[in-house]
């Protein structure tokens, strides 16, 4: 298992990659909020899993709420897109999740 300061080198390594992406990309840097970096919480060698507060409450609001408007409406019409072709690209995923929907649904009553 890698330790907390290899994962921070590999992040640090894959935020400067980002960066020059975007470089070349000619997209302004979005401004960082909530990086380890900026914390000025103290490490207590404490790694159990039971962390309180807000930011660990629930993992989907948290990367939600790291999206730009812009990304999430871009995912939003992706996501709708690909549902409305799903039904053209891959009719037998689209016959069973209708059937254990159906069954979920069934089961629910």
């Amino acid at each position: 298992m890698p330790t907390r300061t290899e994962l921070v080198a590999e992040l640090e390594a894959l935020r400067r990659e980002l960066a020059e992406a975007r470089a070349q990309a000619g997209q302004p840097e979005p401004e960082q909020a909530g990086t380890p970096d900026e914390s000025p919480e103290e490490e207590t060698g404490e790694e159990t899993g039971q962390e309180t507060g807000e930011a660990h409450a629930s993992p989907l609001s948290w990367a939600i709420s790291q999206l730009e408007d812009t990304e999430l409406d871009t995912l939003a019409k992706q996501f709708i897109a690909e549902l409305e072709d799903l039904h053209h690209d891959k009719p037998l995923v689209t016959v069973f999740a209708a059937f254990v929907l159906g069954y979920v649904l069934g089961r629910a009553r």
